[in-house]
């Protein structure tokens, strides 16, 4: 199962005690995260989480955390994966020969736990906003637990994707605010 998690490879490890503490708001993000996780893998919980925030602020690599605690500490199939990279597995699937669009949007909605990162990064010309709807709308419909990352916030997402996607992927969900400063820029 971590072979197909889909976590890149600098996050393959991950914990959320790995997370350097930096203030009282991003502590409080973290235990909420570790209980939606902890819901998620007892059964308890099927409603999404929403990370929002500026870059380097740790979303992705608590995305990942959760996605190998809930393999690792579970047994549940979670998988990691950018909307582009879905995006690219849809147009690579128009050349036949391989697995059928409607397969690879099948696959996404069917995973137990999904981790969508970089949901506002999408061409505004072309299949990427439809393909990202796709999956949101199945599994929303299946009610299964999704992690949604994103750099924009609420109101700029329904600019991006649309009131529809944005009010399933809200749906009950935990919405976690990250505003602290940048991991990256202060190591630098």
């Amino acid at each position: 199962m971590l072979r197909q998690a889909g976590v890149p490879g600098r996050f393959s490890v991950a914990t959320f005690s790995q997370l350097e503490r930096v203030c009282d708001e991003q502590a409080a993000v973290i235990t909420n995260f570790r209980r939606w996780v902890a819901g998620v893998g007892r059964g308890e919980v099927r409603s999404n989480a929403v990370l929002l925030g500026r870059t380097g602020t740790g979303k992705t690599h608590m995305s990942c955390a959760a996605v190998l605690a809930l393999i690792r500490g579970c047994g549940i199939r979670a998988r990691y994966v950018t909307s582009e990279q879905i995006k690219r597995e849809v147009c690579e699937s128009w050349g036949g020969g391989g697995e059928s669009e409607s397969r690879v949007l099948e696959r996404y909605g069917a995973y137990p736990v999904l981790v969508l990162d970089e949901v506002d990064i999408l061409d505004e010309k072309g299949p990427g906003l439809r393909v990202l709807n796709s999956v949101i709308d199945k599994r929303s419909g299946e009610q299964r637990p999704t992690v949604f990352i994103s750099n924009q916030d609420q109101a700029s997402l329904h600019e991006l994707l649309g009131r529809r996607a944005v009010s399933r992927m809200f749906e009950s969900a935990l919405i976690m605010h990250c505003p602290w400063d940048d991991y990256r820029a202060r190591k630098a």
